[in-house]
């Protein structure tokens, strides 16, 4: 059986149908590239494979999530925390691999940073909190 019968179309050759889905795919797939080359450069090639996965598994998790009836995978935090952890821990593999050791010291003055600015944004989360309350 062909993947694409639902599109036969006896006025329609196959081929045509086909190469404009192959276009389609081609399009999104080249965007998805030169989007990762522009923010990453030539050596953020090799993660293409992940971010196209991840990109594509989010986009149509979404797309099913807007037929009635089905819920979006992405709405499960399952599914949030185990591609978080994944993304997470692919970063520190690879950051050791590139880096070496110095990649630890790296991430941990990054790490003292981010501490410093915990208090700030909680002090701002609890300010907008206090507005949200004052408008009912």
């Amino acid at each position: 059986m062909h993947p694409l019968l639902l599109l036969h179309n006896k006025y329609i050759p196959d081929i045509v149908t086909y190469t404009i889905l192959v276009m389609g795919v081609e399009v999104i797939v080249n965007a998805f590239h030169n989007l990762l080359v522009d923010t990453m450069g030539e050596h953020g090639k090799k993660f293409f494979p992940l971010i196209a996965t991840i990109g594509f598994f989010i986009l149509f998790s979404n797309l099913i999530g807007l037929i009635p009836g089905f819920e979006s995978p992405t709405a499960s935090l399952n599914t949030t925390v185990a591609m978080a952890l994944v993304v997470f821990f692919l970063t520190h593999i690879v950051g050791v691999q590139i880096q070496g050791m110095k990649y630890f010291k790296q991430s941990l003055a990054i790490s003292r940073e981010m501490k410093s600015q915990i208090p700030e944004t909680h002090a701002l989360a609890n300010l907008g909190d206090r507005y949200a309350d004052l408008g009912q």
